[in-house]
């Protein structure tokens, strides 16, 4: 379907839609925004009362709800203007005028899947061999446990995922990464004995498949926040579930998961924090040689993502700018993808000033920033598990939680007492944050408190959790009735 010059609309406002909305641009459409229904609480959304008629085609894009939002699009707009969308297990869009059609192509799909999961399950053999799966896309405890089998395991190690931007990233390395729903994809489902994610899949062909052989899961970093709201973690028993000490698998993972055995080894992400010897992919090396030979001060700011998005941030980035300039400070941003679009958005009314962002560092969203941690000066922090991983690099973290309440309703509370877990000054204004970043630059005075958490939260401080990781893979592997 040709999109060039239509303006359109999207319905409703989801991660899976931003990346639909990527898609029109990329087709030179005129993208004019997202409608949702609960749009009071997605602020990157309108309600559809709100449009007029100027615009092409609405694209409705929901795996569940796209039928009811259908009917009530068709009481007030011609169903020329309606578009539905779904996306192909091979990750192609497909269009239709009519949502019966397209959901006839997502039953034929289904159908298609299951022919071919059919056809490898007649007859297989499971063999000693190995399956990462980076669910939307290679999340960095897969990336670095990966690399570690790849060099060090004799047994045979495969990679896959569905996002087609990591397989280009990985490609571009000389790594073969597979896509899921591919029929190699399939094939090795049947031939690997482990597979291993560090996300709860919610595919039920995912969840299907992680039954095939023995299980692990990763995770990807210390829980705050409840979780289990949004997915059933429990629908897998899993063979293992990765933990980082006892104290954090009795507050959390022991209630998130159904498991045979948890482990206390680590997160694969964190060896690169305290190991040199760690092949770097996906990293930008030009900034790592910097920090390593500047005098500058460098502070990482890496927020999480919201659940009602980052508009309500309240830094003033020219102010931060010329804060840095004034203390020989760079900042490194470093954004969660889910919120990474806003934060570009932010930053896209300065250009009219012409204002240079000297000491400004914008991190890519889909880069690897952990190499350049540990030789960092200071995180600024809100909930974002990394403020755990930096224990290992010992050096001062101050909290900018200036929509705590917000964010702890969002995620239907935590499991934790935040405040008793956060080692460092709390900052809920601009104001107060650069005064408490000048404040600990001078004088650390949360190292103690810090070792504390540290010695909870982690149980190996000094060996690689990918090498662990992989001694009880083999283990599994080498012993049947593991």
């Amino acid at each position: 379907m040709i999109f060039k010059n239509k303006k359109c609309y999207i319905f409703p406002y989801s991660r899976l839609s931003e990346n639909l909305k990527d898609y029109l641009i990329d087709n030179e459409a005129k993208f004019l925004g997202f409608i949702d229904n609960d749009y009071k609480n997605k602020k990157q959304a309108i309600s559809i009362d709100s449009i007029n008629n100027n615009f092409d085609y609405i694209l409705i894009f929901s795996p569940n709800y796209s039928q009811s939002i259908y009917n009530q699009l068709i009481q007030i707009i011609s169903k020329l203007k309606i578009i539905c969308v779904s996306l192909s297990i091979y990750n192609i869009y497909n269009f239709s005028y009519n949502i019966v059609d397209m959901l006839t192509i997502e039953e034929q799909e289904k159908k298609d899947i299951q022919d071919i999961i059919s056809k490898f399950s007649i007859q297989y053999q499971l063999e000693n061999k190995i399956l990462l799966i980076g669910i939307d896309f290679i999340d960095l405890n897969i990336k670095y446990l990966y690399l570690y089998l790849k060099k060090y395991s004799k047994y045979n190690v495969y990679l896959a995922t569905d996002s087609l931007r990591d397989i280009k990233i990985f490609n571009s390395y000389g790594i073969n990464v597979i896509y899921i729903y591919s029929l190699k994809f399939f094939e090795l489902i049947f031939k690997c004995k482990i597979k291993i994610i560090d996300h709860t899949p919610v595919s039920q062909i995912l969840i299907d498949c992680m039954k095939v052989g023995k299980s692990i899961q990763l995770w990807h970093g210390i829980t705050i926040e409840k979780l289990g709201h949004l997915a059933n973690y429990k629908v897998i028993e899993y063979d293992r579930v990765l933990s980082t000490s006892q104290f954090v698998s009795d507050y959390s993972f022991s209630k998130l998961y159904r498991y045979k055995k948890l482990l206390h080894c680590g997160y694969p992400r964190n060896d690169i924090l305290y190991f040199d010897n760690i092949e770097l992919i996906n990293v930008d090396l030009q900034l790592l040689n910097q920090m390593q030979n500047d005098n500058n001060k460098y502070i990482i700011y890496m927020p999480t993502h919201r659940l009602y998005g980052f508009k309500n941030n309240p830094i003033n980035y020219k102010q931060l700018n010329d804060f840095g300039k004034k203390y020989n400070i760079k900042f490194i941003i470093k954004m969660h993808p889910f919120i990474a679009e806003q934060f570009r958005e932010d930053l896209s009314k300065y250009q009219t000033l012409n204002y240079k962002f000297t000491n400004l560092i914008i991190y890519p969203a889909n880069m690897d920033i952990y190499p350049l941690l540990k030789y960092s000066d200071m995180l600024i922090a809100d909930y974002s598990s990394v403020y755990f991983d930096y224990l290992f690099v010992d050096k001062p973290i101050v909290f900018f939680p200036y929509d705590y309440k917000e964010w702890i309703e969002s995620e239907k509370g935590t499991r934790i007492d935040y405040f008793s877990y956060s080692p460092g000054d709390k900052c809920y204004n601009v104001d107060e944050l650069l005064e408490k970043i000048l404040d600990n630059l001078k004088y650390d005075s949360y190292k103690i408190e810090r070792k504390n958490i540290f010695n909870k939260m982690f149980f190996n401080q000094t060996k690689q959790a990918s090498y662990l990781l992989m001694q009880e893979i083999e283990n599994m592997l080498e012993n049947s009735d593991e």
